[in-house]
């Protein structure tokens, strides 16, 4: 299952997750996160917000080359969570092309200020890029 829900934060709101920017952040008592826990619920139902269930503000230079959301033993870098359902993801930043994510049907979605939800046993990868900067979440 695959999901894009257009302009789910402003241009304002993105800035404001930048500036606040945790390594891993609560999925309770944000306004902007209350606003995307929301929208994912719509999509998909009631989902369980706790532990293990996380969400970050993250980046990465390296990228990540094909993967699904459930993790991989025998990929380094890749942590084990078996326990993932739903993988969500939102660009917060739009420089370049580092704004999509790519299925392996050859599709590319780019998702600035985008809600991108897909189950995770569905195989992606992103760009690398320094100045990629995005919402994750990943939902038991």
């Amino acid at each position: 299952m695959r999901s894009v829900t257009k302009n789910i934060i402003t241009a304002d709101e993105a800035e404001s997750l930048i500036s606040g920017r945790l390594p891993a952040i609560s999925v309770v008592g944000h306004s902007v996160l209350d606003k995307i826990k929301a929208a994912v619920e719509e999509v998909v139902g009631a989902v369980s917000w706790r532990s293990p269930s996380y969400a970050l503000i993250g980046g990465r230079k390296t990228g990540h080359d094909w993967h699904c959301d459930i993790g991989a033993e025998d990929k380094p870098g890749f942590q084990d969570i078996r326990w993932c359902r739903w993988g969500c993801s939102i660009l917060l930043r739009d420089r370049g092309d580092v704004g999509y994510i790519e299925y392996r049907d050859g599709s590319k979605i780019h998702n600035y200020l985008d809600l991108v939800i897909h189950s995770s046993d569905v195989e992606h990868r992103v760009p690398a890029s320094e100045d990629r900067v995005v919402f994750l979440c990943f939902i038991a």
